[in-house]
């Protein structure tokens, strides 16, 4: 099938408007299942529907740098003690330039270590349970 130009100008229009649906629809969630620590929209450098992630969404862990945010490694004592970066990871704004929109900060295990359910200001779903319920923290 060969578009013409009006139809490849309209399919770009609609991709556009289904990706900036689906940034509104993930801020608008009030369950994510605790997958994210903070949840805000970083735009692509760019919004040429050419670039290889154009209408993509992604959170980064809370191990990556974030302007403006402060970069907690999964411990709210450390974010707590902690002002906000002064600059973005590379690798983010290598995602960004590449055209995907960044929606939040997402939760990961206290500064990197493996160890769910220890620590009582954790509150995420066990790899083996249902999405739909949470581990309870250690009182």
């Amino acid at each position: 099938m060969i578009l013409g130009k009006y139809q490849f100008c309209d399919l770009k229009r609609r991709i556009k408007l289904d990706q900036e649906q689906r940034v509104k629809e993930i801020m608008a969630r009030d369950s994510d299942y605790g997958a994210f620590m903070e949840k805000f929209v970083l735009q692509p450098s760019s919004s040429s529907q050419e670039l290889p992630l154009s209408g993509l969404t992604f959170a980064v862990k809370d191990i990556f740098d974030v302007d403006g945010y402060i970069t907690g490694f999964g411990n709210p004592e450390w974010a707590r003690t902690h002002s906000a970066a002064t600059s973005t990871a590379v690798a983010v704004l290598a995602v960004l330039k590449a055209g995907a929109t960044c929606v939040g900060t997402a939760v990961m295990d206290e500064m990197a270590y493996r160890e769910v359910n220890t620590l009582s200001h954790t509150k995420i779903a066990n790899d083996n349970e249902d999405v739909s319920t949470t581990a309870d923290p250690i009182p």
